[in-house]
């Protein structure tokens, strides 16, 4: 009896399905963007074509874990000559940095909303982040694949991830410190 009792369990264990799912980033439907003060008067805004990642979901559903990669010579910002700028030396230092990376150190709530934090490395730096989740999803495509949507923001102080050159003109800074980086995410 206690062998028959055994095997239902482990075959009723064995057929519940398993609902973590590890979701890829689909660049297709996403973006990674920034924007940043410039003079005072406006900002200039950008983004990567090129970037990768991971989101994995717990059992419920819920947010546990996130990786990602942007591919720095990527950028763009719709100004050849700026686009070459923010990747010498002075900003990004292509020719040394390959990727921003981001991995995830925990999730937490506050009230009703998850927050990711995590470690991201820019410029050889790296520095703690806390990004608040909007989560979607997951609904089927067209195929029947699940996909789940993840929008966050945050800001970033460039000066501490070693983007420091910015000329004065006037007495004014060309290019403030602080960088809104905006993420719209689409993964399957």
């Amino acid at each position: 009896m206690k062998r028959l009792a055994l095997t239902l369990f482990i075959s009723l264990v064995l057929t519940l399905p398993v609902l973590a799912k590890t979701y890829k980033i689909d660049p297709e439907f996403s973006s990674v963007r920034f924007k940043v003060p410039y003079m005072g008067l406006t900002h200039i805004h950008g983004g990567f074509e090129k970037f990768k990642g991971k989101i994995v979901t717990g059992d419920d559903g819920s947010i546990e874990n996130v990786t990602g990669k942007i591919y720095v010579k990527s950028l763009y910002t719709g100004n050849e000559k700026r686009d070459e700028y923010v990747l010498s030396s002075d900003v990004l230092n292509v020719k040394k940095t390959k990727y921003i990376t981001f991995k995830t150190l925990k999730v937490k709530e506050e009230g009703n909303q998850k927050i990711l934090v995590g470690i991201v490395d820019i410029n050889g730096v790296s520095g703690m982040v806390y990004l608040p989740l909007t989560v979607k999803g997951p609904v089927k495509d067209k195929k029947g694949k699940k996909r789940i949507g993840v929008s966050t923001s945050l800001q970033i102080d460039r000066d501490k991830f070693n983007m420091t050159h910015n000329p004065v003109v006037e007495g004014v800074a060309l290019v403030g410190n602080t960088v809104t980086i905006e993420l719209d995410i689409q993964a399957k």
